[in-house]
Formats: structure tokens, C-alpha cells, sequence
């Protein structure tokens, strides 16, 4: 996870009058859930809200049924958000002593690693800045997740050789 939802946009460098489709998706044990929208003047616009139930069988023959079923759904998208369970990951929110950001990137790789029980080799961190005060202090938003867990999801739609352009907990993506 690199930035939340409200920053991805911005990041694509399109202009803000050209339209394009962006397909939020969240992976569960059994089903798929997906909304795509479009994107067009500032303006966001859903288009279709999805519920796909995972067939029984191996990873590639489910992904391999969700690609059809996009297809009879008609599902085109320029990019899309896989949004990671909040309750497959750990949120926490820091205060820290610093402002510059390669600062604030190492005191957050370290509390990560003092406030888990995971090896540094075992997670993928990330962060937000969330407020920067005159007096030297940043509060940002810190995300944990499990390489684990993340490798599993992002294995699920490589095998229909998608990968996402984003990964967002699902509580951000409404910011």
C-alpha cells in the first residue's frame, strides 16, 4: 500500500476532464466484490456494483471464472484498487518527533517492528502523513500488513495477469 485512495487519482497524472474507469475490488474467502466508477470534470460516478461467488476448485480455475464473469458483465476499467481487509492489517497512529520525510519513513519502519510480534521480513509497511505542526512533530497513519496475506490476494488476480495500481485498506478508500 503505497497511498491512500484520495491521493492514487492524482498520482495517474490524468488530466481531470478526461474520463476513465477505476474497479475497486476486495477478495474475501468466497466471493469478490467489486464497484467500478467513472472518473470524468471531478466528478465520480458508480457504474456497476458487483458480487462474484468463488467456484469451487484450484486459485487459477476461480480466477479464471472471474475473468468470464467481468467479461459478461461487460467490467473494463484504466485502473484499478485492490482494498485490503482492515481486518487483515494493523492501523495505528503515531506522533513523531520529526518532519523530514526519510526521518519519519525510518522511525515508522521501527515502531512497526516494536509494536508487532512479526519479523521485519515478514511485513509491508506503510505510511501516511496526516499532520505536520510547527513544532517539529508529524502525526501519520501507520499500515501493517502481512507480506503473507498480501502475497495471497495479489497471487489471486495474476493468475487473470492483473496487478493492482494501488492497494488501500477498505476503510480508506472513502477519503
Amino acid at each position: 500500500m503505497k497511498q491512500p485512495f484520495s491521493h492514487f487519482r492524482a498520482s495517474l497524472g490524468r488530466f481531470a476532464n478526461q474520463p476513465h474507469h477505476i474497479l475497486g475490488v476486495t477478495l474475501d474467502d468466497s466471493n469478490v466484490h467489486a464497484v467500478l466508477t467513472r472518473h470524468q470534470n471531478g466528478q465520480k460516478v458508480v457504474e456497476k456494483v458487483l458480487t462474484f461467488s468463488l467456484p469451487a476448485g484450484s486459485t487459477k480455475e476461480k480466477a479464471q471464472a472471474l475473468k468470464e464473469y467481468w467479461a459478461r458483465e461487460g467490467v473494463s476499467f484504466d485502473e484499478w484498487v485492490l482494498t485490503f481487509p482492515q481486518r487483515e492489517a494493523i492501523a495505528r497512529t503515531l506522533v513523531l518527533p520529526a518532519t523530514d520525510p526519510r526521518e519519519i519513513g525510518e522511525m515508522v519502519k521501527l515502531q512497526a517492528t516494536r509494536q508487532t510480534p512479526l519479523g521485519a521480513d515478514e511485513m509491508a509497511i506503510t505510511h501516511q502523513v496526516l499532520e505536520k505542526n510547527s513544532t517539529g512533530y508529524t502525526r501519520v497513519l501507520m499500515v501493517i500488513l502481512r507480506k503473507e496475506e498480501l502475497r495471497k490476494h495479489q497471487s489471486f488476480f495474476e493468475e487473470i495477469g492483473l496487478s493492482p495500481n494501488a492497494i488501500v485498506l477498505d476503510t480508506l478508500v472513502t477519503l
